[in-house]
């Protein structure tokens, strides 16, 4: 946990790995499929904030598996072209880093659904 946080994780969330019709699926506020082999049990998953890609819930292509709607929450700057923006999935709060640009294009602001 301490070497995640120190390069960078944000993301760190609580739940377990389960087997799923061959597949394995992480369950901890939001349900994750996930890629390869794990071994059942609970485990803390860590996301980096820049992992996560910010789509338009009105232009949305993407379908199935591992795409969630949010809420924003706050958008802040981090850089001269990036921002953090907070989100919340179902309850899970999630930190996201995205280029500046494409948060003013999408419009994002508080309370927006994406």
């Amino acid at each position: 946990m301490f070497v995640a946080k120190f390069v960078g994780v944000k993301n760190l969330l609580e739940g377990k790995i389960v087997g799923e019709n061959g597949h394995y699926v992480f369950e901890g506020g939001i349900r994750i499929k996930l890629n390869g082999n794990y071994e059942c049990g609970n485990i803390v998953l860590g996301i980096r904030p820049e992992d996560i890609l910010i789509i338009s819930s009105s232009n949305c292509r993407f379908r199935g598996e591992n795409v969630f709607v949010a809420r924003v929450l706050d958008i802040y700057p981090l850089t001269l072209s990036t921002v953090r923006v907070l989100l919340n999935v179902n309850g899970t709060k999630l930190v996201v880093k995205t280029i500046k640009s494409k948060a003013i294009r999408m419009g994002l602001r508080r309370g927006s659904e994406i």
